[in-house]
């Protein structure tokens, strides 16, 4: 239990160092002391492992927004992005087909849930899935958490799957 309270204390340290940052630093400052090409990699890093999760979507735009303002490229600062974001929604994806995997196996109530849901998307046909896919990804600020768990239970294949993760998050992350 105590390990949780220094999580939650250094998550909470952090925050306000950020944010302290960004009060008395303007984004041109920001970029300054990064320098441009490294602004690129630490946007990619952000995505990958964090990306657009329900937690740190924030840090990822603002992280967006202070670079693109300090002058990066954002055309290069979406490419970076949208392939963290790839990378890191492609894990996610895969983990949740494994999870979907064994909630089948399960008699517990959110997997009914989860099964009803199925049911009712799967009356959608596919291309119009992919397409409420590809602009759920591409055109909303939501957490991709949402999108993948429901592509994982409809058992979107993978190779259809990832290219639209790759890119919906590039588009997004340009825009």
């Amino acid at each position: 239990m105590r390990q949780i309270w220094y999580v939650v204390i250094g998550l909470f340290t952090a925050v306000l160092a950020v944010n302290i940052l960004f009060v008395w630093y303007s984004p041109q400052q920001i970029v300054g002391w990064v320098g441009v090409d490294n602004a690129y990699l630490i946007v990619f890093l952000i995505s990958a492992l964090g990306g657009l999760s329900s937690v740190t979507s924030g840090v990822l735009y603002a992280t967006l927004l202070t670079f693109a303002a300090g002058g990066a490229s954002p055309w290069l600062l979406g490419l970076a992005t949208g392939v963290g974001l790839g990378i890191g929604d492609s894990i996610m994806y895969t983990l949740f087909r494994t999870g979907i995997t064994a909630l089948r196996t399960t008699e517990d109530r959110v997997a009914a849930r989860l099964m009803q849901w199925r049911e009712v998307a799967g009356r959608v046909p596919r291309r119009v899935q992919y397409l409420f896919v590809y602009c759920y990804l591409s055109f909303t600020p939501f957490p991709n958490d949402i999108i993948l768990l429901l592509m994982a239970s409809l058992r979107f294949p993978y190779v259809v799957a990832v290219p639209m993760l790759f890119i919906g998050g590039i588009t997004l992350a340009t825009i």
